[in-house]
């Protein structure tokens, strides 16, 4: 399968192969794809890893014999902590090395007198060198851009069908994110399931309201040969519009009755000229806002 990133529709084109044989992983198809693109993404991402890490390691070098790095402990807890963070520890090698160093001292602070005779001590001083692993990075380079594809879809439906669907997902997330954005779906205080299984029900409602009205706007503006509407702040064009757009074009838009006895005063909401087409285009009539 050859097809352009969702995700990046400017991107190259990502190929897809599918692995021979017939997998299950309980009771379940599995499908086993390797990505063109995903094969550069991840070796990209190993690559900033090990430069990070090894950056990081010199520096550990630069502060050997110091600060908290004095005990052949604390070097290893150092360089240990570091790799375990990156996720290199199969990738990288180290080695430290200790060698000792005569030192004088004296018993007293300052410019020793030469009635004081110093005492020469010992002092470790301990090195570290490092490298790649490089037959572990190429087996690992081996399984770059493979992921499994675990699915309860019909086995009619071929490979190449079930990852389309499955490429499609990024549309559905982003019409699924309404739920927790615009509609403040969390959170849910209710006790009973069948008062929370209601609510979503309404929600779920509302969601395909919404996705309606976007559909109507946007086929109409085609059939006008509308390319934008100036929907976004400061007038932006705003070349497919999302429920969220609409909205806030009518924030703020009110209509007034005010009683007093038998009397009933009607102030009607006072419409902007891009209001008015929005409404036209929507096949909504005006008259409901007089």
């Amino acid at each position: 399968l050859s097809r352009k990133n969702n995700r990046k529709p400017d991107s190259q084109i990502d190929r897809y192969y599918l692995a021979d044989g017939k997998h299950e992983a309980h009771g379940y198809r599995l499908l086993w794809i390797k990505s063109t693109q995903k094969t550069e993404q991840d070796a990209k991402t190993r690559t900033q890893r090990l430069d990070k890490t090894l950056e990081a390691l010199r520096l550990i070098q630069a502060r050997l014999n110091r600060y908290n790095l004095k005990t052949h402990q604390q070097i290893v807890r150092a360089v240990r902590d570091l790799l375990r963070e990156r996720q290199c520890q199969d990738w990288i090698d180290y080695q430290i090395q200790v060698r000792r160093m005569s030192k004088t001292c004296y018993p007293q602070p300052g410019r020793p007198a030469s009635t004081h005779p110093g005492r020469k001590v010992w002092v470790p001083y301990f090195s570290l060198s490092f490298h790649l692993q490089e037959d572990v990075l190429k087996k690992e380079a081996l399984t770059d851009g493979i992921f499994p594809l675990l699915n309860n879809i019909d086995r009619d439906h071929t490979p190449k069908k079930i990852l389309e669907i499955y490429k499609f997902q990024p549309f559905l997330e982003k019409r699924h994110s309404q739920l927790k954005t615009w509609q403040e779906i969390t959170p849910v205080l209710l006790k009973k399931d069948e008062r929370v299984v209601a609510l979503l029900h309404i929600h779920v409602m509302a969601l395909m309201v919404a996705t309606l009205i976007e559909r109507q706007l946007r086929r109409a503006m085609r059939q006008q040969a509308i390319d934008s509407l100036p929907l976004y702040p400061e007038g932006k064009p705003c070349p497919y519009p999302t429920m969220f757009d609409i909205a806030r074009l009518f924030q703020g838009v009110e209509k007034y009755e005010v009683q007093h006895g038998e009397q009933v005063a009607i102030f009607p909401a006072q419409l902007t000229a891009l209001q008015k087409q929005v409404l036209k285009l929507l096949n909504v009539p005006v008259s409901l806002y007089q």
